[in-house]
């Protein structure tokens, strides 16, 4: 339920920012920067209409990921440390370590190294509480402190989603999300393959 959470938020705002910037957001595959880039969004696909492909879908993972990195900066959060403020800040209540660890770290596709450093780091900075601490496996949950970092980060977002995409048909945003869901989960399929 919890990986399928963060991939539906995150394929949210990689669809909405593509359908909002098309294909002016970052460029096409072996473009540079000096070399103007195309604000053509009717794009064909040898002569046919245009056609979502894989570039469009990582442009827009792309555009979208700046976008939410500079608010993670201004916030003094890293992109691992929002996924477990998110996880815990979603649930709000007292979740196993060692499972929030293995679920998001399958969620993000990788190993949990990164994982746990992340949870220390917030542990650190004590947004994140463990209890009983002297534990291997204590539960964990937001401090106060980490309640608003969450609530603050959460804010941001609104406010970006709004102006990337508020404007935007909500029969065009349901369609983008079941399209980006199904291509989502047979990558995922590719993956075990």
């Amino acid at each position: 339920m919890q990986k399928r959470r963060l991939m539906r938020e995150t394929l949210n705002v990689a669809v909405l920012v593509s359908l909002a910037l098309g294909s002016v957001a970052c460029g096409s595959a072996g473009s540079s920067p000096d070399v103007p880039r195309s604000t053509d969004t009717t794009r064909t696909q040898q002569g046919g209409p245009a056609s979502l492909t894989g570039q469009d879908i990582g442009q827009a993972a792309t555009a979208t990921r700046a976008v939410f990195n500079r608010l993670l900066a201004e916030t003094g959060t890293t992109f691992n440390d929002w996924v477990i403020l998110n996880d815990l800040g979603t649930s709000g209540q007292k979740a196993n370590q060692n499972d929030v660890v293995g679920r998001l770290a399958r969620a993000l596709q990788t190993d949990e190294t990164p994982v746990r450093a992340a949870l220390t780091e917030l542990v650190r900075q004590s947004l994140v509480n463990q209890t009983p601490s002297a534990t291997n496996n204590p539960e964990i949950s937001l401090t106060p402190a980490g309640t608003s970092r969450f609530h603050q980060v959460q804010e941001g977002i609104k406010q970006i989603a709004q102006r990337l995409y508020g404007d935007l048909a909500p029969e065009d945003l349901a369609t983008a999300h079941r399209v980006l869901g199904i291509v989502t989960e047979r990558a995922n399929a590719e993956l075990t393959r």
